[in-house]
């Protein structure tokens, strides 16, 4: 898979979301700390 250069050039399959969004939820459940947050 190449570089993407444009925004909406490669979507994210909704497994690949809920995936991702149970790992943010484990980590804060395990460690209090919420990654969303602290990103921004």
């Amino acid at each position: 898979m190449g570089l993407i250069t444009t925004i909406g050039e490669v979507t994210f399959s909704r497994a690949t979301r809920f995936n991702f969004q149970n790992r943010v939820l484990d980590y804060q459940l395990q460690t209090g700390i919420n990654l969303i947050e602290a990103g921004f």
